[in-house]
C-alpha cells in the first residue's frame, strides 16, 4: 500500500528527470580537458582526452547516478531502502539465490534509465523492479516481536517521508497536482 501511495504521488509529475547523458557534453568535456593541458603536446593531450574515454565516463556517470541512495530513497523510502540493503546482503551471502535474479532486473531497469527513451516509462519500470527487490526480504522482519516493531517503525517513517517529500526532487523536475 505504501508503494502504491508513492506511485500515486508520481502521477503529478509533469517532467520526469532523465538520467541519459547529453552527447554534446562529451565534446564539451573533451575540449575543456584539452584546454587545461597547458604546455603539453597537443597530440599527447588528444590521446588522453578523447571522445571515446569521455563518452565512457559520461555514460558510466549517468548509470552510477541511478544507484544514488537519495534517488532510491525517493522511490522506495526508508523501509524499502532497508529491505533492499538486506536483499543485497543476502546476495553476498548466497550469490545463487533468487535475489540475484531480481537484482539483475534492477540493474537492467537502471540501464533503461540512461537510454534516451521516455523517462516516465523507464522510471515506472525501475521503480517496480526496486519495489520487488526490496519486498523479497520483507520476511526477515517476521518471527520476533522486536523485528515486527522495527518494521512498523520503519513503515511509519516511510509514510512520513513520502508525505513530506511529495515534491520528489530526485525523480521529478516539475510536479503539479490538479
Amino acid at each position: 500500500m505504501l508503494f502504491a501511495f508513492r506511485l500515486w504521488q508520481t502521477t503529478g509529475c509533469k517532467h520526469f528527470a532523465g538520467f541519459y547523458f547529453n552527447p554534446i557534453s562529451i565534446k564539451i568535456n573533451v575540449e575543456e580537458q584539452r584546454n587545461l593541458d597547458v604546455g603539453t603536446d597537443i597530440y599527447l593531450s588528444k590521446f588522453f582526452h578523447n571522445k571515446i574515454s569521455s563518452g565512457f565516463y559520461q555514460i558510466a556517470r549517468s548509470y552510477v547516478y541511478t544507484f544514488n541512495p537519495r534517488y532510491i530513497l525517493e522511490i522506495i523510502g526508508p523501509l524499502g531502502l532497508t529491505l533492499a540493503l538486506i536483499s543485497f546482503s543476502k546476495i553476498i551471502k548466497n550469490p545463487k539465490s533468487v535475489y540475484t535474479l531480481v537484482c539483475a532486473a534492477v540493474v537492467l531497469s537502471s540501464l533503461l534509465l540512461i537510454l534516451p527513451i521516455d523517462p516516465k516509462k523507464t522510471f515506472y519500470i525501475n521503480a517496480i523492479c526496486w519495489f520487488i527487490f526490496s519486498i523479497c526480504s520483507a520476511h526477515t522482519f517476521s518471527g520476533s516481536k522486536r523485528k515486527l516493531i522495527l518494521f512498523c517503525i520503519l513503515l511509519v517513517i516511510s509514510f512520513w517521508y513520502f508525505a513530506f517529500s511529495w515534491q520528489e526532487k530526485a525523480i521529478c523536475n516539475e510536479i503539479f497536482f490538479n
